[in-house]
């Protein structure tokens, strides 16, 4: 078994669930598709080991998430193949994830009491064979409650996760991103504002095109605005409006990136240059359905899940 070790997580707070423990490690087994959990319950999902997985939710179970096999048949139809040898720590809320070589990193939030309020606190976990450990991710003092979204793995040892959240404890809100950076796989990190005043903003997308990184933000009425950069310094470049909710940032084989956003309903596609420009604006609609979700660490790759049914982009994997 494998403790879970939470360096500089918070000196003033508690972390609950701090005595979770771990299945030894992650094991990769041959995958084999499974009745157990819907399509819809799909999170995340990346390129780990020989083949893909999928981070999954799932409220009526008696452990919420769970990291599974992703099984893609000959006509891109998705399902859930067997549960990953790990368990993710009580408290320990994930949203997204991604994976270089034999490690994989989840981001989320986690629960924590304070003198004055309960909140969420960004966290970033890391799985790496049998050691688990959450990263020391700075969270900067305006974000007293919060979550860390999207992350990408630029180059050949970055990671950048964007930090989102508020200055109020007990409101669950996005008003504020910050975009946390590391240059050596987690061992050191610095973080930057990206933008304030979102009102009730949406969470912001991130996507790596070499070293460079593309992070776009939306607000509360869904104008979204494109940066870039190769760390924390980054450049404000376009703003597109109505654009809606970014749902995800995904390279290309080409050296762009696609951003799927929902517009009222409507699933929309924008292209964006790897200097932030937009290529090709949002149009009438990108034929897709339901929710999109990217394959990290694939060129191209994305679900459409919509209701119970997931289907894979034929590009990629």
């Amino acid at each position: 078994m494998a403790a879970i070790e939470h360096p500089l997580l918070s000196r003033r707070t508690l972390l609950t669930g701090l005595a979770a423990m771990f299945a030894s490690g992650v094991a990769i087994a041959p995958a084999q598709a499974s009745a157990q959990g819907s399509a819809s319950s799909i999170r995340s999902a990346a390129a780990f080991g020989d083949g893909l997985v999928a981070l999954t939710a799932d409220a009526g179970a008696a452990a919420p998430y769970a990291i599974r096999h992703l099984v893609v048949d000959a006509d891109q139809r998705v399902a859930l193949g067997e549960r990953l040898a790990v368990d993710l720590p009580s408290g320990f809320h994930p949203h997204s994830m991604a994976a270089r070589d034999a490690t994989l990193w989840i981001t989320g939030a986690v629960d924590e009491a304070a003198a004055d309020a309960s909140r969420a606190r960004p966290a970033l976990l890391r799985i790496d064979g049998d050691r688990v450990a959450f990263a020391e991710l700075p969270v900067p003092a305006q974000i007293r409650s919060g979550v860390a979204t999207s992350l990408t793995l630029p180059g050949a040892r970055g990671i950048a996760v964007a930090v989102e959240g508020c200055p109020d404890a007990e409101i669950t809100m996005i008003t504020r991103s910050h975009l946390a950076f590391s240059a050596d796989d987690g061992r050191t990190w610095r973080d930057g504002l990206i933008v304030e005043g979102l009102g009730e903003g949406y969470g912001t997308v991130l996507a790596a095109v070499g070293d460079r990184i593309l992070v776009v933000t939306a607000d509360g009425a869904g104008t979204q605005t494109s940066y870039t950069g190769v760390d924390t310094a980054l450049e404000l470049v376009a703003t597109v409006q109505g654009a809606g909710r970014p749902m995800a940032a995904i390279p290309t084989a080409d050296g762009e990136v696609s951003v799927f956003s929902d517009s009222g309903g409507e699933v929309r596609e924008t292209r964006f240059a790897e200097d932030g420009l937009v290529r090709e604006p949002s149009g009438e609609g990108c034929g897709c359905a339901g929710e999109i979700v990217a394959v990290h660490g694939r060129l191209g790759a994305r679900l459409e899940i919509d209701a119970d049914t997931a289907s894979a982009s034929a590009k990629g994997l």
